[in-house]
């Protein structure tokens, strides 16, 4: 039997927690969280998209323009 956890989360660890990608280049990030509670899915978003995009869901960052972007998850 598989029981999802009803504590609170207390997290979400991104990894890689940094990534040098080209412009044109991809990278993928994987969300894990902590606690003992429960999420549905992660949800990805770039707060700078000019530089760098990231499927909401998949969490596929592709490289836009050069600089340094922040992903959220």
């Amino acid at each position: 039997t598989v029981q999802q956890g009803t504590g609170p989360v207390q997290g979400i660890i991104i990894a890689p927690t940094a990534a040098s990608i080209a412009v044109g280049g991809t990278t993928t990030l994987s969300a894990t969280l902590l606690g003992t509670g429960t999420l549905p899915a992660a949800r990805f978003r770039s707060a700078q998209p000019a530089i760098a995009t990231v499927d909401s869901i998949s969490g596929v960052v592709r490289g836009v323009a050069p600089g340094v972007a922040t992903i959220i998850a």
